[in-house]
């Protein structure tokens, strides 16, 4: 490495040859959607190693354009991450910190070589940041609004929500830190971010988003890097980036400030620029002040490159001498030196136009007549490289420029007072307010410190020590807003006001407050709550029956019900004082066997989610669970449609077709309700037949069980035109299963039995004469399926399988032994599934005995099916037609 020949630049890069060769021939650039890509424009950027002042890596330059495809991925990733609970979310940030914690010797190298910081310190700051995540993750449940008991009748309370896709833009004292620290606060509360990392140490925020993407989903974090303020000022001025944090200079802050105000109404927090003021008093521990000072200047942590430094050491005069005097002693023993040394204490400045800046006021503080107590000019045993050495000033006074700007950099202003006032009057008299320390032995005098110094952040006894939990952030042009703390989590945050109106008394059932339990290993029940009393209405699931005992359904006495209901709630008592009135009957839908659809490896990060249908039926009589079926089947009417909506299955247009089809449904149930309330009021005796009421009963039997109600065409309801394929199929009704014989394993089953309720549409194709193997319009119709970009499937976002949204089935009019599953074509034959199972439901072939063709009208020249979600047939079509069933399909999804 002849450009690091000479010690001691050779002897600490020598460990590191490799790093360094891998660093400059890899590609360094952006994330989006959890994948490192390219700026736009195909710029790039040099990245420089300040120690040597040496290319050290091609960087992406990314644009406006960049931000924008961040925009999108982000809105993409929040709406996935919002869904997260809060315990989901923390546990996603606490494997991220594991990663950062498992290449923290990685992260803090890059930042050394990319930065100027020491190894040592840079490898820390990847363990703080691990430690914030963490620290944010436990905070998880603190995600909470309030409620307001006294604010008038009814419930009333705030809840928290996320923003949406957030900004985060960081400086380069403390890249890892900030890039990976940064981001708890943001993602704990549920947004998705765009982290803008600094041009002069962008690597280790690149290689950190790799580690991101190996945890989050796609699109909750995109980081976009960009040599110029162009991303910046993108992010700031992006219409539907409504919360953005900057850390940084006052003059860019006041710049985000404005963009942003042009833009629009946004959230914008600052942590900027300081001048902080370290009070040593008369009576302070000479020794741990001294000790303080050079600690809180940060020298050996970021070169003094921090806001929260004490740049200003205000000394009582009868103490300076001595106080002074131990600060250079201890200055002079830092250790300057190559970053990437394991030895070094301070290493070099981050690039050259900032180690000009501070060389520049040290220039400054000479001419305005300041004393060099010690450094002030460059290590003489490193030639190269951006190094100054630690610099003390004496005889400061407060208007010098070197005591009221921000100079960024390892140079500490000493100046002295006399008294306490004069002491609050040197403290607050610059326009900076981030942080200030007080040192005496004197507590109240110290409070009185305390109230009178413009600082956000102030200690007594110590100095720049940062502490889990505690809120960080100045005052005055310093910034706005708080970090590291709850109070961080809680501003990435809006707070929405939720009023609900107390329901006056009444004796009906009030849907809001029911309740649905489910048991591990009993079941599942319903519970109603009366309004006005103690009344509850249970519905207890009993299990299914066997054909052979629904007979013996209604005869189940009351104790059998209160028995399976107490199971269900175990270990707690049912404590049931009186049954006021009981019934037991058949359920004609069954859409789920419990409440909670989600995996058990999932539980972290979903949450089930319950339709619950208001039971309008027993508002008026009760029908013998005539109103459990109809509310089930209006209720998976619109269930699907709303999933298929929102899952992008179909436009919004499908939602029009749930109010014209419930239609049909409220007619037959007023019809029956008005006939069988009629019934019900009569009084004794006057029936013309004792036989009338059960006999009514009966007669409506299909309707009660749901399979009664037909769907006129629509847009999801075909036209009737070809019913003469399938005759035992109208369309618009219920698909009613019927036997045929399963050729994967060719037990006989029921077609349409294992028809679930997972949102998918069926295809059921009856095939023509022709055998299995020999050209067919069957075949002819598979080839479609397969290669034309009409067909349905051929229409599916990226990433869905075809088997996502259709269940494809075919049934042979020959006998099983005829059909072999290699004769079968490619779309219709048994699938894998993910888990290794095989779907055998897809193949099927008649009972000759129980001819499904001529059961159910098929006609011999094959016939298509279409079947909704709701197990309703959609659709009658002869093989042949396939241009109407692309039409339809068409139709559907907009």
């Amino acid at each position: 490495m002849s450009s690091t020949a000479t010690t001691p630049y050779a002897d600490a890069y020598a460990p590191h040859r490799a790093t360094l060769d891998t660093i400059r021939s890899r590609d360094w650039g952006l994330l989006i959607d959890n994948e490192q890509r390219p700026a736009a424009s195909g710029a790039t950027f040099t990245t420089y190693d300040p120690a040597t002042e040496l290319p050290l890596a091609q960087v992406a330059d990314g644009g406006a354009a960049d931000v924008e495809a961040a925009v999108e991925s982000g809105r993409r990733g929040f709406e996935i991450w919002r869904r997260y609970s809060p315990q989901g979310r923390a546990s996603a940030l606490r494997e991220l910190a594991g990663h950062i914690r498992a290449h923290s010797d990685e992260l803090g190298l890059l930042d050394a070589l990319d930065g100027g910081s020491s190894v040592t310190s840079m490898r820390k700051d990847a363990l703080w940041a691990a430690d914030h995540l963490e620290m944010f993750a436990d905070w998880a449940l603190m995600i909470k609004g309030e409620t307001y008991p006294g604010a008038g009748t009814g419930l009333h309370y705030s809840r928290p929500e996320p923003y949406g896709v957030v900004g985060r833009i960081i400086p380069f004292n403390h890249p890892v830190f900030f890039g990976a620290g940064k981001l708890g606060a943001p993602l704990m509360a549920g947004n998705a971010v765009i982290l803008k990392p600094p041009p002069q140490a962008p690597l280790s925020a690149i290689r950190l988003g790799e580690l991101i993407a190996e945890v989050l989903p796609p699109g909750v974090v995109n980081i976009v890097n960009g040599a110029s303020p162009a991303p910046g000022v993108a992010i700031a001025a992006h219409p539907e980036i409504e919360r953005i944090a900057f850390i940084g200079s006052e003059r860019t802050g006041r710049d985000i400030q404005r963009v942003a105000a042009g833009a629009g109404v946004k959230h914008v927090s600052l942590e900027l620029g300081g001048k902080n003021a370290m009070v040593v008093l008369g009576d302070a521990d000479i020794e741990a002040a001294a000790r303080g000072a050079v600690f809180g200047m940060n020298f050996t942590a970021t070169q003094g490159e921090s806001c929260g430094s004490n740049s200003r050491l205000l000394v009582h005069r009868s103490i300076a001498d001595q106080v002074l005097a131990r600060v250079v002693e201890l200055v002079e023993e830092i250790e300057v030196g190559v970053p990437v040394s394991e030895s070094t204490q301070m290493g070099a400045l981050v690039s050259r136009e900032h180690y000009e800046r501070v060389t520049g006021y040290i220039g400054i503080g000479r001419e305005e007549g300041a004393l060099v107590a010690t450094g002030g000019g460059r290590p003489a045993h490193l030639p190269k490289g951006l190094f100054v050495r630690p610099t003390v000033f004496s005889g400061v006074t407060p208007g010098m420029r070197i005591a009221q700007e921000e100079i960024f950099g390892p140079v500490l202003s000493v100046l002295t007072f006399d008294t306490d006032d004069e002491a609050v009057e040197i403290a607050n008299g610059v326009r900076y307010g981030l942080t200030a320390s007080v040192w005496t032995q004197d507590v109240d005098r110290a409070h009185r410190f305390v109230e009178d110094l413009q600082a956000g952040y102030v200690w007594i006894n110590d100095s720049s020590r940062h502490f889990p939990g505690l809120p960080f952030g100045g005052v005055k042009a310093s910034g706005l807003g708080k970090e590291e703390s709850l109070e961080e989590i809680l501003s990435f945050t809006q707070s929405k006001t939720v009023s609900i109106p107390r329901r006056g008394r009444s004796d009906f059932p009030d849907v809001r407050l029911l309740s649905t339990i489910q048991s591990s290993t009993g079941g599942n029940m319903m519970v109603i709550p009366r309004e006005g009393g103690h009344l509850f209405r249970l519905y207890v699931d009993l299990g299914e029956v066997s054909a052979d005992d629904a007979r013996k359904v209604r005869a189940t006495p009351v104790d059998t019900v209160i028995a399976k209901a107490a199971t269900i709630l175990h270990p707690y008592v049912l404590d049931v004082k009186k049954v006021a009135w009981f019934s037991v009957y058949e359920v004609g839908h069954r859409l789920a066997e419990q409440f909670d659809d989600v995996p058990a490896d999932e539980t972290g990060v979903r949450m089930p989610r319950v339709f619950i249908l208001g039971d309008a039926c027993h508002t008026h009589s009760a029908k013998g669970g005539q109103g459990m079926n109809v509310s089930l089947q209006d209720g998976f009417n619109l269930g699907w449609k709303l999933a298929h909506v929102l899952d992008g299955r179909a436009s919004e247009t499908l939602l029009t077709t749930y109010s014209a089809e419930r239609k049909a449904i409220a007619k037959n149930l007023i019809d029956f309700d008005k006939a069988w309330s009629s019934m019900m009021a009569r009084k004794a005796g006057e029936f013309a037949d004792a036989a009338e009421l059960p006999e009514y009963f009966k007669s409506t039997e299909e309707f009660r069980t749901g399979f009664r109600t037909r769907y006129e065409p629509s847009l999801i309801v075909g036209p009737p035109t070809y019913q003469d394929c399938a005759k035992g199929f109208p369309v618009g009704q219920r698909f009613a299963s019927a036997r045929v014989r399963r050729v994967a394993d060719t037990n006989p089953v029921h077609l349409g039995h294992h028809a679930t309720a997972d949102g998918r549409w069926r295809i059921y194709v009856f095939a023509d004469r022709p055998a299995p193997g020999e050209a067919s319009a069957l075949t002819d119709l598979a080839q479609w399926l397969t290669s034309s970009p009409d067909a349905p499937l051929a229409k599916l976002p990226e990433g869905v399988r075809p088997d996502d949204w259709f269940d494809l089935k075919v049934t042979y009019q020959q006998d099983h032994h005829a059909v072999e599953l290699s004769d079968v074509p490619e779309v219709f034959r048994p699938r894998v599934g993910p888990y290794g199972l095989v779907d055998r439901e897809r193949v099927h072939a008649v009972i000759p005995e129980d001819d499904i063709f001529a059961a159910r009208g098929i006609s011999r020249d094959g016939a298509v099916i279409v079947v909704r979600p709701d197990q309703y047939v959609a659709h009658v079509l002869p093989l042949t037609a396939t241009g109407e069933l692309a039409e339809f399909f068409a139709r559907l999804t907009g």
